[in-house]
């Protein structure tokens, strides 16, 4: 049984309570958004999950895609492993062909097309997995409003280091569509960089280790990729987190450096974002030596377009094992959407920097048992989907909320361009 068509309501505060960590600053320097009621989204089968959905949006159309799981070992896999919907509307097919489609990724081009990518396991190597772990190649499709075109194989090695934390697509402000991948390649690893042209792909390769990667997107043919590397006479086991920049739309690129960013072990998940006022902000997991769950999000800003770093504030998840998803189109500082697990049930935190301090703050009692979290820009609000289990007797859903976000400058939207035609 399908889920019931609902449509998006209006702005209404949502009920939410809040939690305030040692390291916040007074609530005075943060504005919360507020948020409509959450509303079920179709297209979803019942007693299913939507794993990791990622959202683009088209103006006020916005693009979902995301993996169906069971929620359970009793429950069979669905025949179908990806949804992809279109609101307003309803699903619109996947792609031709016989794949697992695992991580997802979309973005709209300049010309209004939708791009889908996805990871894909070696195919000369057998798996039960019906969530195959581990790839060897990345994948895409392109619908063009009526039908998809046949999938390309656009990178493939030993190992390919797709990722669902980290935004590793985007689109410029000419419209094109930008991809970045880790890589490891029978000769070494390598951080791939791909660029749409007419009738295919210019690429790039950057030579070290990487296991994630962040691209993003802004003011005409501004790019910036932030990735884990380990930089020559480092000590093993230290990574470093990396970034590089490009002004002429990742034609050339600006050397990858620290820049200031801080030695780590094991940073999980780096992700750019940058807020309406021009400052960038690089959002990650940190795990504390001798741990295993991440105990809290590091954030760095940078004022010059990522020439150079600063500590922006540091938020403590004790016992957690969180995953997040950080939001452009902020008003000002950074923003970042984090499910996690509390020790009792799992939940959905709307996080806030500000000054060098962070605020979290608890979203939906709807949002109890929520699995996965994605946010995108479509209009002028920040729209937010999640799977949540509302009680534990009924079925997964897909639930989705929607936030004002800023209008009276341009923001990036979730491709990365702009939508306003004010520039500060």
């Amino acid at each position: 049984m399908m889920l019931e068509l609902l449509a998006w309501v209006a702005f209404a505060p949502a009920v939410a309570s809040q939690r305030v960590f040692p390291a916040s600053a007074d609530t005075a320097s943060f504005t919360p958004r507020a948020w409509s009621r959450p509303m079920a989204v179709t297209g979803v089968p019942a007693g299913r999950g939507l794993q990791n959905p990622s959202l683009a949006s088209k103006g006020d159309t916005l693009f979902i895609a995301g993996n169906i799981l069971p929620t359970d070992a009793q429950t069979p896999p669905d025949p179908r492993p990806i949804v992809v919907l279109r609101f307003p509307g309803t699903a619109i097919g996947i792609p031709p062909g016989t794949f697992h489609f695992v991580y997802p990724r979309g973005v709209v081009a300049g010309d209004g097309s939708y791009h889908l990518f996805w990871g894909e396991p070696d195919a000369t190597k057998p798996t039960r997995d019906y969530f195959p772990a581990s790839f060897s190649s990345v994948w895409h499709s392109r619908f063009d409003g009526r039908e998809w075109s046949p999938p390309e194989q656009v990178v493939r090695g030993v190992t390919a280091y797709w990722q669902y934390q980290t935004n590793p697509v985007a689109v410029d402000g000419a419209g094109r569509v930008h991809v970045v991948v880790p890589l490891l390649e029978a000769t070494g690893p390598v951080l791939v960089y791909l660029r749409s042209r007419r009738g295919g792909w210019d690429r790039q390769d950057f030579k070290g280790v990487s296991l994630y990667a962040s691209l993003l997107a802004w003011r005409g043919d501004s790019l910036a990729i932030a990735y884990t590397g380990v930089e020559p006479g480092e000590p093993q086991g230290l990574a470093r987190l990396l970034t590089m920049t490009s002004g002429d739309g990742g034609a050339h690129w600006a050397p990858p450096g620290p820049h200031g960013l801080p030695p780590v072990r094991d940073p999980q998940a780096p992700t750019l974002t940058r807020s309406a006022d021009g400052t960038l902000h690089l959002i990650w997991i940190q795990v504390q030596a001798g741990e295993f769950s991440p105990s809290g999000l590091a954030m760095w800003e940078s004022a010059d377009g990522g020439e150079s770093w600063r500590s922006g504030g540091w938020l403590a998840y004790p016992a957690v094992a969180a995953r997040f998803v950080a939001m452009s189109g902020a008003c000002s500082g950074a923003e970042a959407m984090v499910s996690g697990f509390d020790g009792a049930q799992t939940y959905v935190d709307h996080v806030q920097w500000h000054a060098g301090r962070a605020r979290s703050r608890r979203l939906f009692p709807e949002a109890v048992d929520a699995l996965w979290v994605g946010v995108g820009l479509s209009g002028d609000s920040i729209r937010m989907v999640w799977s949540s289990i509302r009680r534990r007797s009924e079925p997964v859903a897909a639930w989705s909320a929607a936030s004002k976000a800023c209008s009276a400058v341009g923001v990036p939207d979730a491709n990365g361009s702009r939508r306003a035609a004010k520039e500060r």
